[in-house]
């Protein structure tokens, strides 16, 4: 199933416009290595999410979209629903292992968890297992892996209420039994969403393949992840359970444009008991833009100028998304003293009026048609 671009022909244009503009960098923004991303959870934020990037392999073939799928989905995770998002860049095995085990000593019985993982796996037939495999692991050594049921035993000993791993990549061989929740009638529609609240569940979102599935379309996403983006996004209403958005978004897109069918289960031995993950929809006010914490902020600086630009010149719905991005980074940083973040600024606000200028022109050419 292709996904229609909902902007016009002229938006590219843009992207032809700033092609060849040097895109400048935040002030004092760090050099290579990983990135840790956001710093590691804190008392008092109820939604968290380790969010996954594996693209850079040292011994195994490169990943386009990994990265640039991570740190979309780190980015609406934190600023549409308030999420407390740490990102791993092409990731270790230590790095994994290490943050897993935060959250376990770190997380109480009321938060909720998300895990989300974009990079090579590897699934052994014969002995029924999965892996999701770092950058440092290798085709023949199995050191370096991190094997699905570690990561099981991992969540099944963390206190929080629900945990929801979304894998774009193999984790299990052999799931049975489905999660047995559906949305229910609107009028019956918030005791369905305090029922699944009120569990404790562990459960699944994963594509089944071995890496993912590059989007057909151009767009620079894999198929699952655009699918995940869409209805993080899109979804009605200010609360829905994973289980409602990947029905809706994810099985069938993905079934359709690969040979993967996606799956949703709880997890076995996991701990998992009853209900679901409910998303809340949180769109954080955005801090005074004269706030001089907002400027030291280095990493989220970052993180969001670099979602701008995975995004910005990609297809019509990836301009939206860098279009979303840059307008919140120019609300944030645009009072920030240093010349390297007022060249950053300037560069997306250029950016930003033209593409307002291709949607106002396509608007016009809407109303003349008959």
């Amino acid at each position: 199933m292709k996904v229609r671009p909902t902007l016009p022909l002229a938006v590219a244009v843009v992207v032809g416009l700033l092609a060849s503009a040097l895109t400048p960098r935040p002030a004092c923004a760090r050099q290579g290595g990983p990135d840790a991303g956001r710093p590691a959870p804190t008392a008092g934020t109820r939604y968290y999410a380790l969010v996954i990037g594996n693209g850079d392999y040292a011994s195994l073939p490169k990943l386009t979209t990994a990265v640039k799928d991570a740190r979309a989905v780190a980015y609406v995770l934190r600023e549409s629903y308030g999420f407390q998002t740490r990102l791993l860049v092409n990731a270790r095995r230590s790095q994994i292992v290490e943050a897993l085990s935060a959250y376990g000593r770190e997380l109480g019985a009321d938060a909720s968890l998300l895990v989300y993982y974009a990079g090579h796996g590897y699934r052994d037939a014969r002995g029924d297992k999965a892996y999701w495999l770092p950058v440092d692991a290798s085709p023949e050594d199995v050191t370096n892996r991190v094997v699905a049921d570690e990561i099981t035993a991992g969540i099944r000993l963390i206190r929080a209420r629900h945990v929801l791993v979304a894998s774009d990549s193999c984790y299990s061989g052999t799931l049975t039994g489905g999660l047995g929740v559906s949305p229910s009638s609107s009028s019956e529609r918030e005791q369905f969403l305090q029922r699944m609240a009120a569990g404790r569940s562990r459960t699944l979102m994963a594509t089944g393949g071995d890496a993912p599935v590059a989007d057909g379309d151009g767009g620079g996403h894999s198929v699952f992840a655009v699918g995940l983006l869409r209805g993080l996004r899109e979804m009605g209403g200010p609360r829905f359970t994973a289980f409602e958005l990947f029905a809706a978004y994810v099985v069938g897109p993905v079934a359709a444009r690969t040979e993967q069918t996606p799956v949703y289960k709880p997890l076995p031995d996991s701990g998992h008991e009853s209900g679901d993950f409910v998303f809340t929809r949180i769109k954080p006010a955005g801090a005074a833009a004269d706030d001089p914490s907002l400027c030291s902020d280095v990493d989220a600086k970052e993180e969001l100028y670099k979602t701008f630009l995975d995004n910005f010149k990609g297809s019509a719905e990836q301009q939206k998304f860098a279009y979303d991005a840059g307008r919140e980074y120019i609300s944030k940083y645009e009072s920030c003293p240093k010349e390297g973040d007022k060249n950053v600024v300037g560069f997306i606000r250029k950016w930003v009026g033209r593409y307002e200028a291709a949607v106002r022109e396509f608007e016009r050419w809407k109303s003349r048609q008959p």
